[in-house]
């Protein structure tokens, strides 16, 4: 039986599954949801009743990324894990409704071990449902209910990072895969939304504690011709919430824009001595 990964989020030790709850050796449980994800997400590390995204933007995200539009961006993920032949247990943050696990999993020729953490309770759920192989939580970022050092590879993508939880939860020389939005990611999308558009900033390498082995950028058009797409594309972006781009937006039946996705690897390396 492998090594317990999941760590509780009160006390921090290990958790293992027993029937239809996970427990730590101090007696707290966690139940698993009938949809099989269990929710490590702690009433006091919560900032809404339900944080995270909602239904609504989990169902336009899986119908986009199910009709294959952003399918070169989940290979260039897949590749970026895959590079390292030691990576089994692999951890995404952020998950969503796990459609780059799932992917992971099928370009995969080696067995892994997939866990998928993300705030968003119906995000959670979503993946769970239809990927009954992998391990699914209700979890934040910022505190990962992981044991130390016992991941092989973490993938933050379009996610929040928290680069010291990152650093303890691998195992040294692990690897962390951080995808993040392009100059000119979505820019034709952005033009319609905003009077003066401009191009997404450069996002800061990781330094303390990781050192850049790889990077990739996955360019290409994206062309929407129905208005399912377009909706579909609306709805699993930060537009959706803003009532000035819904109204802009709204009834709009084709779209030229870009996918400008950059993605970088970093080993993890003991961090220097204070």
């Amino acid at each position: 039986m492998p090594s317990p990964l999941l760590a509780c989020p009160v006390c921090a030790q290990p958790l293992a599954r027993h029937g239809a709850a996970f427990r730590c050796e101090a007696g707290h449980a966690y139940d698993v949801a009938r949809s099989g994800y269990v929710n490590l997400l702690l009433a006091n590390q919560r900032r809404s009743k339900d944080p995270g995204d909602d239904k609504a933007m989990m169902a336009a995200r899986a119908a986009f990324l199910d009709a294959g539009w952003y399918a070169p961006v989940a290979e260039a993920l897949a590749d970026a894990v895959l590079a390292d032949l030691a990576a089994v247990r692999v951890v995404d943050v952020g998950c969503g409704e796990g459609h780059y696990l799932r992917r992971l999993r099928e370009l995969s020729d080696r067995p892994l071990d997939l866990h998928g953490l993300d705030i968003s309770r119906h995000a959670v759920e979503a993946a769970a449902k239809r990927d009954p192989a992998g391990l699914y939580a209700v979890a934040g970022a910022h505190r990962l209910p992981l044991i130390t050092a016992a991941a092989d590879a973490l993938i933050s993508h379009f996610a929040p990072l928290e680069a010291a939880e990152a650093h303890r939860a691998l195992r040294p020389a692990g690897r962390l895969i951080v995808g993040a939005p392009g100059p000119r990611h979505l820019f034709g999308l952005r033009t319609l939304v905003y009077e003066t558009p401009t191009e997404h900033p450069e996002f800061a390498p990781l330094t303390e504690g990781f050192a850049l082995i790889a990077e990739t950028r996955v360019r290409y058009g994206l062309e929407l011709r129905d208005a399912q797409a377009v909706a579909a594309l609306i709805g699993m972006t930060p537009y959706a919430w803003a009532a000035d781009a819904r109204e802009r937006l709204a009834g709009l039946e084709r779209l030229d824009t870009e996918v400008d996705v950059i993605i970088r690897t970093y080993e993890r390396r003991d961090l220097a001595p204070r």
